[in-house]
């Protein structure tokens, strides 16, 4: 507490609604770990990594072995924006001295389960079919899982619409994304890296795409990224 609270002023901004928060994950993470009788590292390790035979996928709870720093990118932190907890006078975003700098070496401990794992996009595509076929919790669970709220209200919905286009469950988003039309999806990021994947159920397709850099806001394209290789998987699918 004393390093998330220095001072006696909580001037956290009041939201309402949906609101995204890392806290949350990593609370999540500590009842896991309470509940399952196990480190939350050993839980990721022995119920999804080994399990699903993700070779290239890492969690640890403090600072990774170099081993594993050398095999990744290089990442790049680029955006000088303000962020969300900043006061909304901001003038100079916290993160300057990050920008420009090459952060594959720095320690990512502070996400944990809010993020804190390293991945390759094949091992995210195992993910992602494995949680859409059921392969990770029972029934129950899974629909709980996926049960949403809007992120435009903080409301339940049962699935996303043309007026209200974006929801959210236990860590998945969903939305309609254009012409291809609501797709299962999420983005995450941290600094210098972002991971965007989508399962597009209809067709049977998981695409995932890495960057190794964090753009300035308004300059993302990652999601136009995975719309143009949907396209080309899916041209090449057409008979001829």
């Amino acid at each position: 507490m004393a390093i998330a609270y220095p001072t006696d002023i909580n001037d956290l901004p009041v939201t309402k609604g949906y609101h995204y928060s890392n806290t949350n994950y990593i609370l999540a993470g500590m009842i896991a770990a309470a509940a399952g009788g196990r480190s939350y590292r050993d839980l990721v390790h022995g119920l999804i990594i080994e399990p699903l035979g993700l070779h290239s996928t890492f969690y640890e709870s403090g600072t990774y072995p170099e081993p594993v720093i050398k095999r990744l990118a290089h990442g790049y932190f680029e955006n000088p924006a303000c962020a969300d907890y900043q006061p909304a006078d901001c003038k100079a975003s916290w993160n300057l001295p990050l920008v420009g700098r090459d952060i594959r070496g720095s320690s990512i401990s502070w996400a944990q389960a809010a993020g804190g794992a390293i991945s390759s996009p094949r091992d995210v595509d195992r993910w992602v079919r494995a949680i859409f076929s059921g392969q990770l919790v029972p029934p129950k669970q899974q629909a709980e899982w996926l049960r949403m709220v809007s992120m435009k209200t903080g409301e339940p919905i049962t699935d996303v619409s043309a007026k209200d286009k974006h929801g959210f469950s236990l860590g998945l988003g969903r939305a309609i994304l254009g012409p291809l039309g609501p797709q299962w999806f999420y983005e995450g990021t941290t600094l210098g890296y972002r991971t965007l994947y989508v399962w597009f159920a209809e067709d049977d397709i998981a695409i995932t795409v890495q960057t190794n850099s964090q753009p300035p806001d308004g300059t993302d394209k990652i999601s136009d990224a995975v719309t143009a290789l949907y396209q080309i998987v899916k041209d090449r699918s057409v008979p001829r």
